[in-house]
């Protein structure tokens, strides 16, 4: 579905589903049925978690970005957002480097906001 959206989408043409047959209760009926209960999580699951665990294992709570001011002493999930547009030229400028390298310019401001993280020692993941 995700491919066929994407190619009808990049053809500018709105895609086309099969109407599901399911409702969302019956998916997580299956989920659990996969994956079991927190209380009593099926071995899948637990192989799983275990994976995250490992991959997860010592990286730092926050990425040390360089702020505008101190953070509080709790952390908080609250935040703000910040428009702002791009002018057309830089716009096609940015399709056009995606489209030379078979990318959609989400994906190549994602690679540049990668390397910007880097740049500033947030690693390299």
């Amino acid at each position: 579905d995700l491919a066929s959206a994407y190619t009808a989408r990049a053809a500018g043409i709105a895609p086309e589903f099969t109407p599901l047959t399911g409702q969302y209760v019956d998916h997580a009926a299956r989920l659990q049925q996969l994956l079991g209960t927190p209380a009593d999580p099926t071995p899948l699951a637990e192989a799983q978690l275990a994976h995250w665990r490992e991959a997860l294992a010592g990286l730092p709570d926050q990425l040390e970005l360089p702020t505008d001011r101190p953070r509080p002493p709790v952390a908080t999930s609250a935040g703000d957002t910040v428009p702002f547009a791009l002018d057309t030229a830089t716009h096609e400028a940015l399709r056009r480097l995606a489209r030379a390298h078979g990318a959609t310019v989400f994906m190549t401001v994602q690679a540049g906001l990668a390397a910007l993280l880097t740049r500033h020692g947030c690693g390299t993941d």
